[in-house]
């Protein structure tokens, strides 16, 4: 799938999912959109891309600094329902906070898993929060 092709595809299903979305798309070329989410304390910045004919989530801070991003790619297009979903199971539990995230003075903003054991490392201070506190 090419790379218009593929943003035409990807972004009206996620807005469909998450209609908030609707007035935070950027433009970032005739065959790449971005959706960028302030969460309320304008803190943090969810982003979504379609660069690279993948979709790929992050977190920025309020400096428009990078510190988590995972990217989803469909190498078989017959499964890019499939990424979607995952994506927006992932962007849902962020927005209602079922995943909260995780702020370290060490290593910025990531989102939390389940499966971690958290405890600070020297001189690391550990903030964790859901995304609507930050």
């Amino acid at each position: 799938m090419k790379q218009k092709e593929f943003t035409n595809y990807i972004i009206p299903r996620l807005i469909a999912k998450f209609p908030q979305f609707k007035n935070h798309l950027v433009e970032i070329s005739g065959d790449v959109m971005n959706i960028e989410f302030k969460s309320n304390a304008g803190q943090l910045e969810l982003w979504i891309t379609t660069q690279d004919s993948e979709i790929t989530i992050g977190l920025d801070d309020q400096d428009g600094l990078n510190h988590w991003h995972r990217h989803i790619t469909s190498y078989d297009n017959a499964l890019i329902d499939e990424d979607i979903n995952y994506v927006s199971e992932i962007i849902e539990n962020i927005l209602n906070g079922k995943t909260e995230i995780i702020y370290s003075n060490l290593n910025g903003y990531a989102i939390a898993d389940p499966e971690d054991h958290l405890s600070e490392s020297f001189g690391e201070i550990l903030e964790v929060k859901p995304w609507s506190k930050w």
